[in-house]
């Protein structure tokens, strides 16, 4: 966890990380120097509320992996908090236990302009802006408007990346080192992760 302090910038960058890539990293970069910012939290999810799956590697393998792929990133850090959490992980939860801890620390929560459409349906939404503001990385084909809380990134460098890519691609043994970081394709291949059959539930 981060030494606390009274004037931080400080980000939660949330989602499933299933697993972590490249997009992932340059999205945060970007959000780090152009805001900018003090920090940016990977907050690893239990399960999103709004899918009745849980992510298929556990939240200790995404943990892990999100630890190898930040090494390098000295104002990176990945927080525990709700995979440690009863499932699903809402975001009021964590954007509270953060503003108890860090009560003088601006907070921001990193999301794509995908979401915004559904932010209204978020678990207790007209709080959680009150707590704080949404960093928005743009997507193709969801553009948007900036609100009081709603801060877009001036420039985004568009990386067409997705886990969902990578799962399929390590079911039907493609390639995907190029995808994300080595330390984190070394882990997948050594934990067999995503091979088909595999069961990888939630302890």
């Amino acid at each position: 966890m981060i030494k606390k302090s009274s004037s931080l910038r400080l980000a939660i960058f949330g989602g499933s990380f299933d697993p972590i890539h490249y997009g992932h990293l340059i999205s945060a970069m970007d959000c780090l120097e152009q805001i900018p910012l003090n920090k940016i939290i990977f907050m690893p999810c239990s399960r999103s509320p709004f899918k009745k799956q849980n992510p298929q590697a556990t939240g200790h393998e995404r943990l892990e992996m999100i630890q190898l792929a930040i090494e390098p990133f000295k104002n990176f850090e990945v927080c525990p908090f709700e995979v440690q959490s009863p499932a699903p992980s809402y975001s009021i939860k964590t954007a509270k236990q953060f503003h108890k801890l860090y009560p003088q620390a601006e907070l921001f929560w990193i999301i794509g302009s995908d979401q915004i459409a559904g932010l209204p349906r978020w678990k207790d939404y007209a709080e959680l802006i009150q707590i704080v503001k949404f960093i928005v990385v743009p997507r193709s084909n969801y553009p948007f408007e900036k609100t009081d809380y709603l801060i877009p990134l001036p420039k985004i460098r568009y990386v067409d990346i997705s886990s969902t890519e990578i799962r399929e691609r390590v079911k039907k043994d493609l390639p995907f080192f190029h995808l994300l970081p080595e330390a984190v394709f070394n882990y997948i291949k050594k934990h067999s992760i995503y091979i088909p059959n595999k069961i990888a539930h939630e302890k």
